[in-house]
Formats: structure tokens, sequence, C-alpha cells
């Protein structure tokens, strides 16, 4: 299987975006990339391949691939398939990203959808209604313009296109009422997803009220029964799952403590340090420091 760096796509190291739209004239075998993908299709309609699954996918259509993630394209006999392809480093766009992580159908869109897509093998996408895609073609051309013609200060407007581009789609998935995370069988597997959805994304600055919106549950219902099944309180599990990470990157890595608690979703030291303690009986650095005196 290809996979593809930034380098191969992007001709700005220090600004790694690229914004264009794509006839799909030819099919594209599974690949994975370092980046992440926005995928609207345009016109018409083709396959998309994704892992070992394939599905159709037609104009209106938008979704997220993210990094290292295997997807491709199969066209269709005489049916045209027309994309407009928006990719980049999201370490770059780390601000626009943090922004947008107190919007909950943002998290829906951006993380949940994505995951349940690759975990539970359920092939929806978000299709845009006729009355929103010409907003979301002027917001996408506007993207494509600035990255085909960079004039001054153009990342800066790249930037600020981006943020219209996630908060627009965020309004768009609102008012399709869709909560993916719903989709599972039963409670079981509701909490199953839960748990596996923060240890994907522990370092986002994931709330029970977030949680428990996206579960389409009541804080009091959410907390209950996910203590019932788990035997914690999520923001307990939620730390426990950060902990237990700085613990690894404490073991395997130089960085600075502060560093490593912003790392694994921990803002403040002070509490770092506290909830470190509190589940491993020592601090931070004395846990380091006895750490790398067993292992000398």
């Amino acid at each position: 299987m290809d996979h593809y760096v930034n380098q191969q796509f992007m001709d700005n190291p220090s600004f790694p975006f690229r914004a264009f739209r794509a006839p799909v004239t030819t099919d594209y075998e599974l690949h994975t990339h370092d980046f992440v993908e926005i995928i609207y299709v345009t016109e018409g309609q083709g396959i998309h391949l994704f892992q070992d699954q394939q599905f159709l996918i037609r104009e209106g259509d938008i979704f997220i691939i993210h990094r290292h993630v295997p997807h491709g394209y199969k066209r269709l006999p005489g049916t045209p398939f027309t994309v407009n392809n928006i990719i980049f480093d999201p370490y770059y766009f780390e601000q626009e990203l943090s922004h947008m992580a107190g919007v909950t159908a943002f998290i829906d869109f951006y993380y949940v959808e994505p995951f349940l897509r690759e975990k539970t093998r359920n092939p929806s996408v978000m299709n845009i209604g006729k009355l929103d895609r010409m907003e979301a073609l002027v917001i996408l051309d506007r993207l494509v313009y600035e990255d085909t013609n960079r004039e001054a200060n153009y990342e800066l407007m790249v930037r600020a296109h981006i943020m219209q581009l996630f908060i627009y789609l965020s309004r768009c998935h609102e008012r399709s009422f869709k909560k993916p995370m719903t989709a599972a069988s039963d409670e079981n597997a509701l909490i199953r997803n839960v748990c596996d959805f923060t240890r994907q994304h522990y370092a986002k600055p994931l709330s029970l009220q977030q949680l428990s919106t996206l579960c389409n549950l009541s804080q009091t219902a959410f907390t209950t029964k996910f203590k019932q099944h788990i035997g914690m309180t999520f923001i307990e599990f939620r730390n426990h799952i950060r902990l237990q990470e700085a613990k690894k990157l404490l073991e395997t890595t130089s960085g600075k403590i502060m560093s490593i608690a912003l790392e694994v979703g921990f803002e403040d030291l002070s509490f770092f340090n506290r909830m470190f303690k509190r589940q491993f009986g020592v601090t931070p650095s004395e846990y380091r420091t006895e750490y790398w005196r067993e292992s000398s």
C-alpha cells in the first residue's frame, strides 16, 4: 500500500496546506498519508474505498480522512466524479482545532464520525443539503483561490477560511440532527465506543457535557450509566488514560514535565502533579528519577 508524506503534495514546508478541485479520472488504490484530508463531492458519484470496505459517495457528501487511515476511489462507468480536497498537517492548525474543541457538533463531525466509520464499519457520512452546498462551495473556492494565488499573507487568509469552514460544517452537522455515537446496538456497545473514543482522543479537551450530548443523554444519565459499566466516572476514566500516557512519556522521553502535562491534556501543572501523585504515589519528577535509576 502506498503511503504519501507531506512533501509529495505540499510545496511550502512552513505551511503544509493545499486546496484544489480534482476530477477523479482514474481509480486510486488504497493508500495512506501523513496529513488530514477533507473530501467534498462536488459532482457526480463514485465508490469510496475505506480500509476493506466500499461504499457509494455522491454529490454533497463531505467527510474527514485522518492521518494513516487507508482509503481510495473507484469510478463508476460513464458517471462524472469530481471532489474538492483540503489537505493539511493538523499540527500546523492546532490553534484552530483547539478553538473548535468546545463545539460539540464539530467534535461529532471531525472526530466521532471518522472514529465510528473505522470502528463499527458504518459508512455513514454527512451529506450537505442543497441549500447549504452553495455556501460550502464559496468557502472551498476561497481556499482554492488563496492556495493557488498565494498573495501576501495568504496563510492568514487560509486560517480564517478554515475556521469559517469548520464552523459552517458544524452548523450543517447540527442541523442534520445526526448523533453517530447513538447508533450503537445497545448500552454496552455505546459505553465501549465512548471508552475507545476517549483512548484515541484523550488529549483533546473532551468534557462531560460534550460526551453526554454526543450520546444524546443528560449528564446525570450518562454519568450513572458510565459508572455502572466502568466503575468510575467519565472524568476519572479520562484522567486515568491521560496519566498512563504521561507515565509512558516520562519513561521514554526527556521532555519537561510541563510539556508532558500539556501533551496529554492537562493545562494546569499543579493539578497534573497532584493527580499523578494520587494515582502513582510519587510526583512526576520523582517517578522519572526512580525509573531511570532502576533502568540504568
